[in-house]
């Protein structure tokens, strides 16, 4: 993510960015972050708690949100992408390990660690 793009975005792209890089399948339409085919019903409400336990205001609806800010720092991205996890087994067969799975994927394999 190059710094200078980011200084250009909103808040609304910001934290979408911030969720994807997290492993979200996330879109923005409209000023809404929408989650789209791929996510949980546990990611949705996961996700809804680290913001309101950051402080972020947003108005959701179902399965997409409105960030009611203009502006969000840059630290506020990071706390998002770096928030610590929970360790759990994860059973991985051998296709797992291709370039496939990873490229299908920003960042790999999901991880939904926060609360």
């Amino acid at each position: 993510m190059r710094l200078v793009k980011v200084e250009m975005m909103n808040a609304t792209e910001r934290i979408a960015e911030a969720l994807q890089m997290r492993g979200l399948f996330v879109a923005v339409k409209n000023d809404f972050i929408i989650f789209t085919e791929g996510n949980t019903k546990t990611d949705v409400e996961k996700t809804r708690a680290l913001l309101t336990t950051i402080g972020i205001p947003t108005l959701w609806e179902e399965n997409k949100f409105q960030v009611l800010i203009n502006h969000t720092p840059i630290s506020t991205i990071k706390l998002i992408m770096n928030v610590s996890g929970v360790e759990f087994p994860v059973h991985m067969e051998g296709y797992h390990f291709q370039w496939r799975a990873f490229a299908q994927r920003r960042f790999g394999i999901k991880v939904m660690p926060w609360i």
